[in-house]
């Protein structure tokens, strides 16, 4: 960094110098010979930067406000057809969202954003290791660090059935949340019997179908599209908690992050059914096959996932396939030369250089890029609305200890995330023949509109309205 640039911190609307102590202590930010860089997935922070140095804050609202900035095109073109804005942009021109394990170095007028990866643990090798006993031990730990009283987030799937058959086994004050699905009540049914099986307090909640004033109260608090389409059911989940529970002091615990980690996205299952059709004649044929909508319809999801896995046999490239799976409207358009898609192909391009397994490049790109700016909209809310939240998949150590676990332990007999199934038929073994769960899908209405089309019109008319 020059020696005139310094690093500044805006917080609710004002604007202070800071150093880097503080972003340590505080944020847990390294800022060292000219380089920004953390390793935590939980943490959303966002910078610009100008002659006088590089600005940091925890909200966009804060940054557009220092910045008086306008939308890009070019971030809302690929957030139409992907559904979120790949890092480091956001929907703002010159703002950018500063995710884990990529370094920024600062030598102003200009910013550099370099890859940075995971450190192996030598001390140790990870074949040797029972992985799920380090994932039971370390949830247990996790989970003895929250308060006395636990709230698991409870679908039923492997993911929360694993967290519930632990935390359980070593705490008395566990209770579960379910949110009804309704095209998958099925889910609803057994988790009302896992959770009379081991006797615990289960509260079952029914969403109601219109769920603008959640997407409205998170537009105008974040000044963010909507990514993660569960946001505004999570805020619907957390208001429509019972009053009794949420008198108490308690902390809500997800498995957010299990999926990625352990190999348990269906983009991996989608790349192992790619390499094995890696040399059928006529792949390019496959185009032909229709790209349907999503849908919160059982089957019609089951074949809307099953025509995506088939057109992506038709890629020449696994990057290019992997981009394939990510697009979530096919109808919209976007040019090659877009600068969030050019930098989502480019850091595809350097992680398959890097990485022996295309599994690792899935991998890195869901922890540390997807999730960060996805996922994490819906704890932004429930910790926003005061709620603790508990997410032991994501500790940055456990995240560097298991990111390098060789897939041949993620992956057995067809089974993914192996390690996770395996507890899971421990605590529960009724319960799961396989590793297959049905993914949560909650139906709903934002004022009749797409969520995508809503929140950048809605973004639009907040900017509007402030400038």
């Amino acid at each position: 960094m020059s020696i005139n640039s310094k690093v500044w911190f805006v917080c609710d609307g004002k604007k202070s110098q800071v150093n880097k102590e503080l972003l340590r202590e505080k944020y847990g930010v390294f800022f060292e010979n000219q380089i920004v860089f953390h390793n935590k997935i939980e943490l959303k922070l966002f910078y610009t930067y100008n002659n006088d140095g590089i600005v940091l804050g925890e909200s966009l609202q804060d940054l557009v406000e220092v910045k008086k900035t306008t939308i890009s095109k070019d971030s809302t073109d690929f957030y139409n057809r992907f559904g979120f804005i790949y890092p480091p942009y956001t929907v703002y021109e010159d703002i950018f969202v500063l995710t884990p394990y990529m370094r920024v170095s600062v030598n102003l007028p200009s910013v550099e954003r370099v890859l940075n990866y995971p450190t192996v643990d030598q001390s140790f090798s990870l074949k040797d290791v029972e992985v799920s006993d380090l994932i039971k031990k370390h949830i247990q730990i996790e989970i003895a660090k929250s308060a006395a009283n636990k709230l698991i987030l409870f679908s039923g799937g492997i993911d929360s059935s694993v967290i519930l058959g632990i935390v359980n086994e070593q705490e008395d004050n566990v209770e579960a949340l379910t949110c009804h699905m309704p095209s998958f009540s099925s889910e609803t049914t057994k988790s009302k019997s896992m959770c009379s099986e081991i006797q615990i307090p289960h509260e079952v909640i029914h969403i109601k179908n219109d769920l603008s004033q959640y997407a409205i109260e998170f537009l105008e608090q974040t000044l963010e599209p909507i990514s993660d389409k569960i946001s505004p059911v999570f805020g619907a989940i957390l208001d429509s908690i019972s009053p009794n529970k949420a008198k108490k002091s308690f902390t809500i615990i997800d498995g957010q992050g299990a999926d990625s980690l352990f190999c348990g996205l269906p983009h991996d299952k989608v790349y192992d059914f790619y390499k094995k059709a890696e040399h059928l004649p006529f792949r390019n044929l496959l185009s032909y096959i229709p790209s349907l909508p999503r849908s919160n319809n059982n089957f019609r999801h089951t074949l809307y996932r099953i025509c995506k896995a088939l057109r992506a046999l038709r890629f020449e490239t696994p990057v290019e396939m992997l981009i394939d799976t990510l697009v979530e409207d096919s109808t919209t358009s976007i040019c090659n030369e877009n600068n969030v898609l050019v930098a989502m192909r480019s850091d595809l391009e350097q992680l398959n250089n890097r990485f022996d397994s295309f599994h690792l490049v899935i991998k890195y790109i869901f922890m540390f890029k997807i999730l960060p700016c996805r996922e994490m909209q819906k704890y932004d809310i429930a910790r926003r609305k005061g709620f603790s939240i508990a997410l032991p998949f994501l500790s940055p150590s456990f995240v560097e200890q298991c990111f390098y676990i060789d897939d041949s332990l993620l992956i057995r007999s067809n089974n993914y995330k192996y390690p996770m199934y395996k507890l899971a038929k421990k605590y529960w073994p009724s319960y799961f023949d396989n590793s297959k769960t049905s993914p949560f899908s909650i139906p709903y209405e934002v004022n009749n509109q797409d969520i995508r089309i809503y929140s950048l019109n809605k973004l639009q008319e907040i900017i509007d309205e402030r400038s």
